[in-house]
């Protein structure tokens, strides 16, 4: 098959010099010290956000780890709980504090970072208790239409990260914690809007009775800062992806019916990471 489609989330031109990408998201390397230490990104996060952390290599360094405004966190590549402890323990108005948890300080580790503020037109996250029966619909304040949300249950370890494209709508999802290519099954019910998403209650991953639930938003596209979309690739030649910006960070996915493929992140200043880079 010559053609095949990917999912890809695209964030905007480098941070600094004025640059509109460098008021919402930021990018550091850093080398742990299995202490304490702080980060700087010049990013101001003290309105909250996301942090995602990545160690160079496992396997101390197996897990993404994501650190979100309440310090608390979750691993992107598993089905696990959501944790209380001293990853980022704090965001400032110039970076972020880091405690001694191995995931993220490791003694002598290289670590890259990914920092996305919460702001309007850019990234949100919501939490919400699942209901367990018919439709549930949640707000958010993106202000516009989620391009990817990302939905995790918080207090169970049963459920995978489940994903919602607006391009492939409500009967759609795929996930992030491992490498599937898609399902069709209406876990979001109606599609998302600028202001609300729907999450079915007929679905334990999503809206299930006594589970609790965190949301991750990522606008759909903002001029120079974020775009989400798909493209069509050419195996065995190089192709351009016309994006309106220079990315400083991609997500892709290869989502073709039958063909299950790694989520591979890329950003201006490393080398690719793959799936094969947290399996033990």
């Amino acid at each position: 098959v010559k053609l095949m489609s990917i999912m890809q989330m695209m964030l905007g031109a480098s941070g600094g010099g004025g640059s509109i990408a460098g008021e919402y998201f930021a990018k550091a390397k850093y080398t742990g010290n299995g202490s304490t230490q702080f980060i700087t990104t010049d990013l101001d996060m003290t309105g909250g956000g996301l942090t995602w952390i990545k160690a160079d290599d496992p396997p101390n360094g197996r897990y993404h780890t994501w650190c979100y405004d309440d310090s608390k966190q979750m691993y992107a590549t598993e089905a696990d709980y959501e944790y209380s402890n001293a990853c980022v323990t704090s965001w400032t108005s110039t970076g972020f504090n880091l405690g001694n948890r191995s995931q993220t300080n490791f003694s002598s580790l290289d670590y890259h970072s990914w920092s996305f503020k919460k702001a309007e037109g850019f990234y949100d996250t919501v939490t919400y208790s699942g209901t367990g029966s018919g439709t549930q619909t949640l707000s958010h304040n993106l202000g516009q239409v989620p391009g990817m949300m990302l939905i995790k249950c918080t207090n169970d370890s049963s459920f995978n990260w489940n994903l919602y494209r607006d391009d492939k709508g409500e009967d759609w999802h795929g996930y992030l914690n491992n490498n599937h290519d898609n399902s069709s099954s209406d876990f979001w019910d109606i599609a998302a809007t600028s202001t609300q998403f729907s999450v079915n209650g007929a679905y334990d991953d999503v809206n299930g009775s006594g589970y609790e639930y965190r949301a991750f938003l990522f606008a759909k596209e903002t001029e120079n800062l974020i775009k989400c979309s798909t493209y069509a690739g050419d195996p065995g030649n190089d192709i351009t992806v016309t994006t309106g910006f220079k990315p400083q960070f991609l997500l892709t996915k290869k989502y073709a019916s039958g063909d299950n493929a790694d989520w591979m992140i890329i950003d201006d200043s490393m080398a690719t990471v793959s799936g094969e880079q947290y399996k033990e």
